[in-house]
């Protein structure tokens, strides 16, 4: 079973604070258009971007780690020596306004002198190629405007119709309520042209598995994928955690025997406490549920799969049963809310789990770093980004997962 997500679903604002995501957005951006941009040359024929050298006829959005405004008016005035260079300069000034991306709203991602796509431009954004996709309708528009407005006869495009597929992540994987076995799970990042908007190239994130089997809520599902893509591309978010000799691989089978002892508990809070969470978190985490879960609570099928979901990180730990993902509150999901209290040594053992609750935060970490610990030696693929600046850092992984889980998979 197939899903495609673009990254405004995988990671939402709200919740997540505009900064952060304007963190992930920058550099999944610029990951789409390295991979596009390939794509294109291969269309073209031709591998160098304008101003280097001076007379190549392709322009790319930033392709140069220069002034992008600087570049296009230049490309625009040394390809069309007769456009009057005052009033474009002006009109470039006036309407030098970032959108969501931080891309300026004129300059398109791809831009041609000659032929196979003389005059045509092109955009790439988020988004799924058969729905309707407002930013990139509103970049072409703005695009084509300031083409108009200095008769210029750049155009968008339609001769450039990729179809991009790229692994990102290709391994078994156990998921919590899978029950005894992993399944096979497939992230691909896929690009291809608009159905119906002419010059647009669109992006998203795929998960293909066979999440039949598991019952998954969407917004788990979304929540996974949000943290593997997170994780596969910003291998910073993967930095060692001290873990006791104790902590389970998450990709072996569960049933790991974790007898709690004096030692080994106190352990056990120690990688809790040492797990790092930003101020935000708190309130995403109160948000991905909708009540209370487990003894005398409102116990919400879809609530209470979150639960079970993060509960077989536990469950696995400790070499007990794993949880069937069926939304029912029923004695052994009371019972394993009560065992995680009591090892993690929490005030209030009750056996229930409380919207933004120190026992939800407690199983999010435990999640979140059984998928850190599982990618991190999961080999790199060649297509992953590096050394981009700033890094996020790991309590993000942390924000993403209760971010998805708090926007229930939408918009």
């Amino acid at each position: 079973m197939k899903f495609c997500f673009p990254p405004g679903i995988l990671f939402p604002s709200p919740p997540l604070t505009k900064r952060l995501q304007g963190q992930i957005f920058f550099k999944i951006g610029k990951f789409a258009e390295d991979h596009v941009a390939d794509d294109y040359q291969k269309f073209t024929g031709r591998k160098d971007w304008y101003p280097k050298p001076i007379t190549a006829d392709d322009f790319r959005d930033g392709s140069q780690q220069l002034s992008a405004k600087t570049i296009y008016f230049s490309y625009l005035v040394d390809k069309n020596p007769g456009v009057d260079k005052a009033k474009l300069e002006k009109l470039m000034n006036d309407r030098a306004i970032a959108g969501p991306d931080g891309q300026i709203v004129y300059i398109p991602d791809f831009m041609s002198e000659k032929s196979p796509a003389t005059n045509r431009f092109y955009e790439v954004k988020p988004g799924i190629s058969n729905e309707t996709n407002d930013a990139g309708e509103t970049k072409i528009a703005s695009v084509r405007a300031l083409m108009q407005d200095v008769d210029l006869p750049y155009k968008p495009g339609s001769g450039f119709r990729p179809k991009g597929r790229h692994e990102l992540h290709k391994q078994n994987i156990f998921i919590p309520g899978m029950m005894f076995f992993p399944i096979p799970v497939t992230v691909t990042f896929e690009y291809q042209r608009h159905d119906k908007i002419e010059g647009l190239v669109v992006y998203s994130f795929c998960i293909d598995a066979d999440f039949k089997k598991t019952f998954l809520t969407t917004a788990l599902i979304v929540a996974i994928v949000a943290v593997i893509v997170l994780a596969i591309l910003f291998p910073e978010l993967l930095k060692e955690i001290p873990l006791p000799p104790w902590f389970p691989k998450p990709a072996s089978a569960p049933g790991f025997g974790f007898v709690p002892s004096s030692s080994n508990v106190q352990q056990f809070r120690n990688v809790l406490a040492s797990y790092p969470a930003p101020k935000m978190v708190p309130d995403m985490r109160a948000r991905a549920l909708t009540g209370s879960v487990g003894a005398n609570g409102r116990n919400a099928h879809d609530d209470v799969q979150i639960v079970q979901f993060l509960l077989n990180a536990w469950q696995g730990l400790a070499g007990s049963p794993l949880l069937v993902l069926d939304g029912i509150a029923g004695p052994l999901t009371r019972g394993a809310i009560t065992a995680v209290q009591q090892v993690a040594g929490l005030k209030v053992v009750d056996g229930r789990v409380d919207p933004g609750g120190p026992t939800l935060e407690v199983l999010g970490k435990l999640g979140a770093i059984g998928i850190a610990t599982a990618l991190r030696d999961t080999p790199r693929s060649p297509y992953v980004m590096r050394n981009l600046h700033p890094p996020l850092m790991e309590a993000d992984l942390l924000s993403m997962f209760w971010a998805s889980l708090a926007n229930r998979g939408r918009a």
